[in-house]
């Protein structure tokens, strides 16, 4: 076994160097393929974290779509449509990271509501254009006052400085994406 820096809860730094030692950097660890926090900046332990940063600001999202009667999908792509201005169905599936077929269906809930209009695109009929209406708009701002509320407060151990720089390092993460669509 290759030697493992531990920090135990305490705080001390342990030198693991047997699978003895591993149940003190995760219980139930029988490898160090089963260590999730072998580093901070491991892809295992970055992942995690960014699940589980990213489950706490989709149960956010979840309740601030909750409160106005839409579900969670439908809040993304509005908000989506109110940040960038109309896009294809396509274009929006791919941001979502969802097939088509979703976004069909969401489309047609948010039109039920008057909150988004379909077209044909008049440069090719065969693409679907989704632009946000003005109720669509407004109902974006309501929620997206009290959402960002929510997301100051579960990011408060942080200081306006590292905020600031973990926006920088996600915005880069998020661009790099094939298909985010988030400048376009």
């Amino acid at each position: 076994m290759e030697a493992l820096m531990i920090t135990e809860p305490s705080g001390v730094e342990v030198l693991a160097t047997s699978t003895a030692a591993l149940p003190l950097a995760l219980p139930g660890a029988q490898t160090l393929h089963d260590v999730v926090a072998v580093s901070p900046s491991s892809g295992l332990e970055l992942a995690h974290l960014a699940m589980q940063v990213g489950l706490a600001v989709g149960a956010l999202l979840d309740t601030a779509a909750a409160q106005v009667e839409l579900v969670t999908s439908d809040l993304r792509a509005l908000y989506f449509l109110d940040m960038c201005g109309t896009r294809t169905a396509g274009e929006l599936a791919m941001q979502l990271m969802v097939q088509q077929s979703c976004v069909t269906l969401l489309a047609g809930r948010l039109e039920g509501k008057q909150l988004l209009q379909r077209h044909r695109d008049p440069g090719d009929r065969r693409k679907v254009l989704l632009q946000i209406t003005p109720a669509g708009q407004d109902l974006v701002r309501q929620v997206a006052a009290r959402a960002r509320y929510d997301v100051r407060r579960l990011f408060a151990p942080l200081s306006p400085a590292q905020s600031a720089h973990l926006a920088v390092l996600l915005g880069e993460i998020v661009e790099a994406r094939p298909g985010s669509g988030t400048g376009s």
